[in-house]
């Protein structure tokens, strides 16, 4: 397929032609995760987490 952008928002999707099996290709969001779970031996998923531990990260 051919995804074809103006002003940074997709204008128009285009079949580049019929791979055979009927399906085709998919399009999803980027998706990222941005949790924190800890750092240098810090760990943020241990409970109780306090207001000084986050504060050493």
């Amino acid at each position: 397929m051919r995804v074809l952008f103006r002003d940074g928002l997709i204008a128009e999707i285009r079949p580049l032609g019929d791979d055979g099996d009927g399906v085709g290709p998919w399009i999803g969001p980027g998706l990222v995760d941005l949790q924190v779970n800890g750092y240098r031996g810090l760990d943020l998923n241990t409970l109780p987490l306090t207001p000084e531990l986050v504060e050493r990260l």
